[in-house]
């Protein structure tokens, strides 16, 4: 990838994220976002009437449920991390009220030198190396260790400048991932339509090998 680079660099401090453009700030998350657990909420307490949706520890921004009223209220651009097991890490934008269960940690935006989108792909983008867990025990990430983060912070024209750069080039790889995707779903079916014709004698292939 043959990019424009920055004029001037100087190091970071973080060893795995390496030197940064000269003028942009290194800082920590829990400066910017104020972050904590979500509420207790069992199945139990979910009511299918519902209109507060509830999310919990997933990778596809799947709805836990729903209930009728939650003490922990989250709005449109606020975030929404798994906690525990196998999603740690995997960030959700808030699109519109909502809460969230135990087993996640929420950060809801306390400064406006951050754009949404632009701390979105860094967490996001960085997760691997941000939310880092002992292998060895239950996987489980912590409010403390997410607030001390690293976080970088290039001036608002730019985190603006980069979000919308990474909006359009990741949807275009998402779309190419997902015909990809349908592509290989053909082939298996294909595949296995084949097989099925050949074993059940369904087409005789005894000249075509």
């Amino acid at each position: 990838m043959n990019m424009k680079k920055y004029p001037k660099y100087k190091p970071s401090g973080v060893e795995w994220i390496g030197d940064v453009p000269e003028h942009w700030a290194v800082s920590h998350f829990k400066y910017f976002y104020r972050s904590g657990m979500g509420e207790t909420i069992l199945k139990e307490d979910l009511d299918e009437q519902g209109g507060l949706p509830v999310f919990s520890a997933t990778e596809n921004d799947q709805i836990f449920g729903f209930v009728n009223s939650a003490k922990l209220i989250l709005e449109k651009g606020d975030f929404v991390i798994p906690a525990r097991g196998n999603s740690i890490g995997h960030i959700m934008e808030v699109e519109q009220k909502c809460t969230s269960t135990q087993t996640t940690i929420y950060s809801k935006k306390t400064s406006q030198e951050v754009q949404t989108r632009f701390a979105f792909h860094f967490l996001k983008g960085l997760r691997t190396n941000l939310f880092q867990f002992d292998r060895t025990a239950i996987p489980q990430i912590t409010v403390q260790q997410v607030g001390n983060d690293p976080f970088l912070l290039p001036p608002l024209p730019e985190q603006t400048a980069i979000a919308a750069y990474l909006d359009q080039k990741t949807t275009q790889t998402d779309q190419a991932i997902s015909g990809i995707e349908k592509e290989i779903t053909l082939l298996q079916e294909y595949r296995q339509a084949l097989i099925f014709e050949a074993v059940t004698g369904k087409i005789d292939v005894r000249e075509a090998a």
